[in-house]
């Protein structure tokens, strides 16, 4: 992923930054130069990041769910004088079931967070980084988006439609000075699922033998 060199109010915006892979960026983005907005629902849990990162380091609690608080994060953002130059859509989670015993409503705002979300922030902050010709777009998917997963298929089909959509992207963006990227990482032990409310062992339980 190749990044804009960090300049005066350069800012790198992560979703999903209080814990695993978003946490783990942001504090090497930090360290790197770049101003970090941590964006996550988290109040607490963002404020010990930020602690811990220091000054450049801003957190901007927000449910990313919640369409009138993705609409309002670029505002946020520059209203600390800060430029969004990178953008990490990293903020997403899993149900675990079966389709036909599923709550629609949860099915549902997994879709906003997973998908509607990468949609939304992308259209608001790439047409600055396309005028600036410079910024870089990283949208966080999965090995899961490379087949089906009964047992969590709306989110293997999130995963899916996340790497398409970001392969689209960096066609659109050639020549522009903006690239996006996807990122599809295995298995990681970040929480993921005690988050999301069930135990590595309920998933692997929940899951249908196929």
């Amino acid at each position: 992923m190749a990044l804009p060199p960090p300049g005066n109010g350069s800012a790198a915006i992560v979703t999903g930054a209080s814990s695993g892979i978003g946490e783990q960026l942001a504090g090497i983005l930090s360290r790197r130069g770049y101003e970090v907005v941590l964006v996550a629902r988290s109040v607490g849990r963002l404020e010990e990041l930020a602690a811990q990162l220091g000054s450049r380091a801003h957190p901007l609690p927000a449910d990313l769910a919640d369409p009138s608080e993705r609409a309002a994060l670029l505002d946020r953002v520059t209203a600390l004088d800060l430029t969004p130059d990178i953008l990490i859509n990293n903020a997403g989670f899993s149900t675990l079931g079966l389709v036909a015993e599923s709550v629609p409503e949860e099915e549902i705002k997994l879709v906003e967070v997973d998908v509607a979300a990468v949609v939304d922030l992308c259209s608001r902050m790439l047409p600055g980084m396309v005028e600036r010709q410079r910024g870089a777009v990283l949208n966080v998917a999965s090995v899961a988006a490379f087949g089906p997963l009964p047992g969590q298929a709306a989110y293997g089909a999130a995963k899916a439609f996340v790497l398409s959509y970001t392969h689209s992207l960096r066609g659109e963006l050639r020549g522009t000075g903006v690239t996006a990227t996807a990122l599809c990482p295995g298995p990681v032990d970040t929480g993921f699922g005690e988050a999301a409310g069930f135990s590595k062992e309920e998933a692997e339980a929940a899951l249908p033998r196929v």
